[in-house]
């Protein structure tokens, strides 16, 4: 019947707006993770260079201070390394 068919296109229109409707949400809901992602992204790159270079820096200051004849511990702590690792680069120089 006429009634009929109105209400088939009626859940037809109804289920082609609700799929739209995820379909756009979960578009948005991917864009934001991934803008998320590349946001935690560049922070964790920036926090990893600013510690490798820290540790760059340690380590040139502890070659400088073992080849001015100052001791192993004294220069771990002055630098915050290791004394193992001070020890290899003593060994080094």
């Amino acid at each position: 019947s006429e009634e009929e068919l109105e209400a088939q296109f009626k859940r037809h229109d109804f289920i082609y707006l609700q799929k739209n409707s995820i379909e756009f949400a979960l578009k948005q809901g991917l864009k934001q993770g991934i803008e998320q992602g590349i946001e935690q992204g560049i922070k964790r790159g920036i926090q990893q260079g600013l510690e490798k270079g820290k540790n760059e820096k340690a380590i040139e200051i502890a070659k400088t201070l073992l080849s001015l004849g100052d001791d192993i511990e004294k220069v771990s702590k002055a630098t915050g390394l290791p004394i193992g690792e001070v020890k290899n680069l003593a060994n080094r120089t």
